[in-house]
């Protein structure tokens, strides 16, 4: 397995034991949750719906993804794009759709 692997798999073990906590305790503790929540938010989303902890945590990730989403519309509609960006914009929003309309009935 590649390093990098390893560490991304590493990181979502660990991270997957702060969710199993009911409460994450010590400075550290809580800092390294932030960062590895933040780094993984959709892991770390799915992980607290199964389980049902964190909600608090799980509110806050949900506000720093729709930031990131609107960091990410913004820079897609004001930044200039070689014809290779917008082919891999495109191809990406439509793979995003496809999933949105699979899992929200009234989409369009």
């Amino acid at each position: 397995m590649a390093p990098d692997n390893e560490k991304k798999e590493k990181e979502l073990r660990q991270l997957l034991s702060f969710i199993l906590q009911d409460k994450v305790t010590g400075y550290c503790s809580n800092l390294w949750l932030d960062m590895l929540s933040k780094s993984y938010p959709w892991f770390y989303l799915f992980c607290t719906r199964s389980f049902g902890k964190h909600q608090y945590k799980s509110e806050e990730i949900k506000k720093y993804i729709k930031v990131k989403f609107q960091y990410t519309k913004d820079f897609i509609l004001m930044a200039p794009l070689t014809i290779e960006e917008r082919i891999l914009m495109e191809t990406m929003l439509n793979e995003f759709e496809k999933v949105v309309k699979r899992e929200v009935k009234d989409y369009d």
